[in-house]
């Protein structure tokens, strides 16, 4: 669906990591454009959790909200912020993609910043908040989730899975080292964690192995996620029009599907 980004040269400033991440939103953006017009958007519950029986999902809420513009970051941060402080929520993220799907995935080449000769290993590459990996009743093998110290003048970091890891490290521990972005201008990603994801990976079937994904933090991609993911206390379908209220009252022109 999204072309692989090209191999270059790496780069350390602000401004090439502005531009690197900025292809990586744009191939997101237009992987949604055609998801909203096949009308996959979203699933219902009953249907994701035959596809993922090992994860529970019956509190859970999966929904796009459908901003497009230059607040849609702040806009977002501000629903999360109100979400997750409501007394019926344990969690609350956002992705670029949605769970149990390949829409939305960007593509990106990847090697061990500190191997030599080594060849880019293709991934998929997803986009999220703090509170993602929990919200799905995922946890982390190893490391840490993102946080908000990771921040756009910060040292760019990524959440790898454990095939990606195992991959690229297979005899040494992937937390604290560098990959290597190999389009043009793609600054080393700082690993801070490795997170067991396989029962949301949508191509995860018996007897394909598991794909390469890792995860990068909205805060340093200088965009907004579009789909949220909440971890109710309650069926999920009773906090949707509080939800929705919610984020009516931040910006009425912003729906929610």
């Amino acid at each position: 669906l999204l072309t692989a980004l090209k191999s270059g040269a790496p780069s350390h400033s602000s401004r090439s990591s502005k531009t690197w991440l900025s292809m990586i939103i744009t191939q997101v953006a237009f992987a949604f454009m055609l998801l909203v017009v096949a009308g996959l958007m979203l699933r219902t519950l009953g249907v994701l959790s035959k596809r993922s029986p090992a994860i529970p999902l019956e509190n859970v809420l999966i929904a796009r909200v459908q901003s497009a513009g230059a607040d849609d970051q702040t806009i977002q941060s501000k629903l999360l912020e109100r979400v997750r402080a409501m007394s019926v929520v344990d969690s609350a993220g956002m992705a670029a993609a949605a769970p149990f799907s390949d829409y939305g995935l960007g593509r990106l080449g990847i090697s061990a910043a500190d191997a030599t000769d080594a060849q880019p290993v293709n991934v998929q590459a997803d986009v999220i908040t703090p509170g993602y990996f929990q919200a799905l009743g995922l946890s982390l093998a190893q490391g840490r989730d993102f946080s908000p110290a990771d921040t756009a003048d910060a040292v760019p970091v990524v959440i790898v899975n454990r095939p990606v890891a195992d991959r690229l490290w297979p005899k040494s521990d992937a937390v604290g080292r560098f990959l290597h972005p190999s389009n043009p201008g793609g600054p080393d990603l700082k690993v801070v964690g490795i997170v067991s994801d396989a029962s949301v990976v949508a191509s995860n079937l018996p007897g394909r192995p598991q794909p390469l994904r890792c995860y990068v933090p909205t805060s340093q991609q200088h965009e907004a996620a579009t789909i949220m993911v909440v971890r109710a206390k309650v069926d999920a379908a009773t906090i949707a029009e509080d939800v929705r209220a919610t984020l009516h009252e931040i910006d009425p022109d912003v729906p929610l599907a």
